[in-house]
């Protein structure tokens, strides 16, 4: 599908713009991200970033891929094909890191600490795997404990695995010490 032949009824239906009504892109912006989402119809695509969508709980959790691109980007992508195509690697390699994460999380058993994951495309074109964590962790942080998000960001997918790991022991420790522990022997 060429970029030009998008027409405004697909814009119109697109999910990530249904999505980001917020976010003011120009039309060379919104014709693109039609072409994306033709082009990579197990990708969902959300403009903003995770925090600055309507909330990462709301991606599509029977979604294989979820990606999260920065609008500035989207912008540049539908104006400079170099910068196009580059970006287009990465939506293609972020699917096998997916993939990496969710069999990592199923191998150590934490895929029930995590209500979802995603990849963030930020303005530089450099990439954040996302985990979205359920209350299992976060509800056991104080409120302005700098754990008590909600949401774990990493370089790659092995450091995203780690962090949850992390997370997980001291979530464990935490617990372990608000509890007296009596040896009755």
């Amino acid at each position: 599908m060429s970029i030009g032949a998008v027409t405004n009824s697909v814009i119109n239906k697109s999910p990530s713009l249904q999505q980001s009504k917020t976010v003011n892109l120009s039309l060379d912006a919104r014709n693109y991200l039609a072409y994306l989402e033709s082009r990579f119809t197990d990708v969902n695509f959300y403009v903003g970033g995770v925090r600055q969508s309507s909330g990462i709980r709301d991606f599509d959790s029977d979604a294989v891929y979820n990606c999260f691109i920065c609008p500035d980007l989207l912008e540049e992508m539908a104006v400079n094909r170099d910068v196009a195509e580059k970006i287009e690697r990465v939506i293609m390699e972020m699917r096998a890191q997916i993939d990496d994460v969710h069999y990592g999380l199923k191998e150590k058993g934490l895929e029930k600490h995590v209500i979802n994951y995603a990849v963030e495309i930020n303005e530089d074109g450099s990439v954040d795997y996302v985990l979205m964590l359920n209350d299992s962790i976060k509800g056991l942080h104080d409120k302005d404990d700098e754990e008590s998000t909600n949401v774990l960001k990493a370089k790659s997918a092995k450091e995203l695995l780690e962090l949850l790991d992390g997370r997980i022991a001291n979530m464990a420790a935490k617990t372990a010490k608000n509890y007296d522990i009596v040896d009755f022997s």
